[in-house]
């Protein structure tokens, strides 16, 4: 069979024609490209296989088989490892196989889809790109595709070469642009979290901040007294001014231990230091932390403790920061000659503690914000 000049530029424009105007998807380029083939070969029967560099396959289709062939894994091994896909890659040029019956190059497996009579014609489709494919076109007559075909279809066989590998660069940026957006996310998340930890680091100052004003009050104002009565006999007074200075001091230990936890808050375990504690001592030991304060600020604390409630197992700096707070926030917002009651009861088998105060409280609109 021949073709000649002008019917040949015409089968060409058309195939080149029509890969332009592909998608650039590598599965829509190779059932093309076996189609196209097919077409200008004049044959019914071929296929087409892509294979890793490693040899191992990773597609193949058949002419005019509409899903993609993967059950005949055996018969592509066998013709990459000593067939005619393994020859037309190795030397990288058309292989032509007169005879399908006497040629070693088409053993195939029992059972196969191709024609086991006739001949063959191989094209390599060398992408460069570790991944590339073998076209196969088949004709059952014996010495069907002469010198001119072979030629016209190496050509053609470029152009789908080109496409294809076009396919595959625009498959790795895709592949690229996904893994950068999944290194993106990533990195998101690490800002966030970032963002989370400084966020924490602001709420400790604050907090910390917010913990020391008392028991640093508390020991200027004992100081303070001390310096004024050093020429006092009232020994009780004296005694009780160092004893508030001694245990303010003491919590101030506590608070800046506390704050080389913050590695270990950081990475999202709480330092809770938990101790077997009566709960009546540790409120009353809140209360003379901030008894001054309110002092100072013209009010009166009132103290009702149940003297049933039971020893707890709590980290005691953390229940006694609550306390503290509670009450150094209810001082703040009660006017002067205002009360603040610190009660604690056992109730349905639990420990409650209440602060309340006798100011304006807090405005309706807010109470819901007041744990953001």
């Amino acid at each position: 069979m021949s073709t000649d000049l002008a019917r040949r530029n015409e089968i060409l424009y058309r195939i080149a024609r029509e890969l332009n105007t592909l998608p650039l998807d590598v599965d829509a380029v190779l059932k093309a490209a076996l189609r196209l083939g097919a077409e200008a070969a004049g044959v019914q029967h071929g296929c087409i296989a892509t294979f890793m560099s490693d040899g191992a396959l990773e597609d193949a289709y058949l002419l005019g088989a509409d899903q993609q062939v993967r059950v005949e894994r055996e018969m592509w091994e066998a013709l990459y490892r000593q067939g005619v896909i393994g020859y037309a890659l190795s030397r990288q040029r058309a292989v032509v196989i007169r005879n399908l019956t006497t040629d070693p190059r088409w053993a195939l497996p029992e059972g196969s889809p191709l024609l086991e009579t006739g001949s063959a014609l191989g094209l390599p489709l060398p992408t460069g790109m570790g991944f590339d494919g073998t076209l196969m076109l088949l004709h059952p007559e014996v010495d069907y595709f002469d010198e001119s075909m072979v030629d016209l279809l190496e050509e053609a066989a470029a152009l789908i070469t080109n496409t294809l590998a076009r396919a595959l660069e625009l498959e790795a940026a895709f592949a690229r642009e996904d893994e950068i957006a999944h290194q993106n996310e990533e990195t998101g998340q690490l800002l966030e979290e970032r963002l989370r930890l400084e966020q924490l680091r602001r709420d400790l100052t604050a907090m910390t901040y917010h913990d020391l004003r008392g028991p640093l009050q508390n020991i200027y104002n004992s100081l303070s007294a001390l310096e004024r009565l050093s020429n006092s006999s009232d020994r009780v007074l004296r005694a009780e001014f160092l004893r508030l200075a001694t245990q303010s001091t003491r919590q101030i230990t506590r608070m800046v231990k506390g704050l080389l936890d913050i590695e270990r808050l950081e990475e999202g375990d709480t330092p809770l230091d938990r101790k077997r504690v009566a709960l009546a001592l540790l409120i009353n030991d809140a209360a003379d932390m901030v008894s001054s304060t309110v002092i100072d600020a013209e009010q009166e604390l009132r103290l009702e403790v149940d003297p049933a409630l039971p020893h707890v197992h709590v980290d005691p700096d953390m229940i006694m920061r609550v306390i503290i707070n509670l009450i150094e926030n209810a001082a703040k917002h009660t006017p002067a000659g205002g009360i603040i009651q610190l009660r604690a009861e056992v109730a349905d088998g639990a420990a409650h503690i209440y602060v309340t105060d006798t100011g304006p409280g807090i405005p309706q609109e807010v109470i819901g914000q007041i744990f953001d």
